[in-house]
């Protein structure tokens, strides 16, 4: 005789999502179990709310709910349309929790496409170069740049998001200094 399992877990809605089956110990006195262990939590998510685990040993059943939140990252720093910042550098903050890393985008595009910057970490901030290597990447003034943040588990997938870009803007310097290449043509003795 044998105990046989079955694992089985219902959305907040009551539609079952995943179940697994096949894992059995033998019916003789003394202790045992089973368990599934690394489920994805992409593997039965649908939506945010209590989820039913219901676990089968032959004919009897226990249930127990857990629940399961979409993460998501919360901008804080700087605030949607944010304007006339004289942060020098500027420091991206969010609010988040769940992920192993981020990555922060920054763009003169709402729709990141061939985006200016993207930058990596483990902390729910960045600081954004002062003097970045690719001219491009350097902020300037009058324009609207949008910034967003995902976060990644161990293995590199996408476990978070921010609802939505953020953008800003930078104050313009009065003294700014405009850096330009120069060209010697000639040298006389």
């Amino acid at each position: 005789d044998r105990i046989s399992f079955r694992f089985e877990i219902k959305d907040p809605a009551g539609a079952v999502r995943f179940t697994h089956t096949g894992n059995s110990i033998p019916g003789t006195i003394g202790d045992g179990g089973s368990s599934v262990k690394y489920i994805p939590i992409t593997n039965f998510f649908s939506n945010s709310g209590n989820y039913k685990l219901t676990v089968t040993a032959n004919a009897v059943s226990k249930e127990t709910l857990f629940s399961v939140y979409s993460p998501n990252i919360t901008p804080t720093y700087p605030s949607n349309y944010a304007r006339d910042l004289t942060d020098k550098p500027i420091t991206f903050r969010w609010v988040a929790s769940g992920a192993a890393k981020y990555k922060l985008y920054v763009d003169d595009d709402a729709a990141f496409f061939n985006c200016l910057f993207t930058g990596e970490t483990a902390l729910t901030e960045y600081i954004y170069p002062d003097n970045p290597a690719d001219v491009r990447q350097k902020l300037s003034a009058g324009t609207v740049y949008y910034w967003k943040v995902d976060g990644f588990d161990a293995a590199g997938n996408i476990v978070a998001k921010m609802a939505g870009p953020s953008n800003f803007t930078i104050k313009s310097t009065a003294f700014a200094i405009t850096v330009k290449d120069l060209a010697i043509l000639d040298i006389v003795p």
